[in-house]
């Protein structure tokens, strides 16, 4: 059983994988792959243990073997300079019904984003990371590299583990306005 795993069989099409199961690549491409761009909230822990989240539209498979993704995330964004340096987070996939949970963890230009909303996080890793309740699914990644690329930085991630929560259609990208207002999270 994976890290994310908290009751499910091995065997339940829901069940979560790891890293060396024949079954992560199955979980990977059914949440990353959609006919439109799907949205996730990137979460984490900073060194002091602090959570944080961010909105991100912009990610893809890179491999199936080993399981490999790239997300671009903005590079002037306070919750990804406190996740940058630990090297991992975990991708938690939001569902057509989370628009509301893709616009509390937007972060518009350098607004700052308040870490975890309470409440938010309905599981941890094993190693502490926050994964988001009631989304499609999660993915925990380490991070391999990060380039900036203009006002981005893409990060080549591997997937470690990861789980299928829900069959839900996937939040789409075009659905979504996440600019111009940044959202308070109290």
């Amino acid at each position: 059983m994976s890290e994310l795993d908290l009751a499910l069989s091995p065997r339940h099409p829901l069940a979560s994988t790891a890293a060396g199961d024949d079954g992560l690549t199955e979980t990977f491409r059914t949440l990353l792959d959609a006919p439109s761009r799907p949205v996730a909230v990137l979460t984490g822990r900073d060194d002091h243990g602090v959570c944080w989240g961010l909105t991100v539209t912009a990610f893809t498979v890179v491999s199936d073997r080993p399981p490999l993704l790239v997300v671009s995330v903005p590079g002037a964004s306070r919750s990804w300079s406190r996740l940058r340096p630990t090297g991992r987070f975990v991708l938690n996939l939001l569902t057509a019904g989370q628009a509301e949970v893709a616009a509390t963890y937007a972060e518009p230009g350098t607004t700052v984003a308040p870490g975890i909303r309470p409440g938010c996080a309905r599981r941890f890793t094993l190693d502490g990371l926050p994964v988001l309740a009631t989304t499609r699914g999660s993915l925990r990644c380490t991070t391999t590299t990060v380039v900036r690329g203009g006002e981005q930085d893409v990060v080549l991630a591997r997937v470690i583990a990861g789980r299928v929560d829900r069959a839900d259609a996937p939040l789409a990208a075009h659905a979504l306005d996440l600019a111009p207002e940044p959202v308070e999270v109290g």
